[in-house]
């Protein structure tokens, strides 16, 4: 069961979520996200991150005690479907993938008017389901 979440878990993570890498465990349970390279993209820090998870109901560590730098522990110590669960929500709601719109260009450059929609638009931009899951930890 344990090994099952771990390879689902760094299948998901390694695949779904740019930015983030992960290694398969050898002998634990304990996975370690490396948020390095996502940090850097996106300007957001760790405790960004670790707050975004927290916030949507994922119970995870700051890696920072485990010698990570820009890392978090995450414990799979639980049913398959906690474990799918928390993946998913990683992917809507931590680590959100931004879409490049068509951009409306004149030959003055950019039109104001459009610039604010057309640049990028949130995958899921609701809040609301972001509230109700905090009180559901995976």
């Amino acid at each position: 069961m344990l090994e099952g979440n771990c390879r689902y878990a760094c299948g998901f993570i390694n695949e779904k979520l740019d930015g983030v890498s992960v290694t398969m465990p050898e002998g634990t349970y304990m996975i370690f996200l490396d948020c390095t390279e996502y940090c850097q993209r996106t300007g957001k820090n760790l405790d960004e991150v670790l707050k975004a998870g927290w916030n949507v109901g994922v119970g995870w560590q700051d890696g920072r005690r485990f010698k990570g730098s820009c890392h978090i522990r995450k414990n799979l110590a639980v049913p398959f479907s906690r474990t799918q669960e928390a993946c998913d929500r990683l992917e809507k709601y931590v680590f959100v993938k931004y879409k490049i719109k068509n951009i409306l260009v004149s030959d003055r450059g950019f039109e104001p008017s459009t610039l604010i929609q057309d640049i990028f638009a949130l995958v899921d931009s609701s809040y609301e389901p972001v509230n109700q899951l905090a009180s559901l930890r995976v």
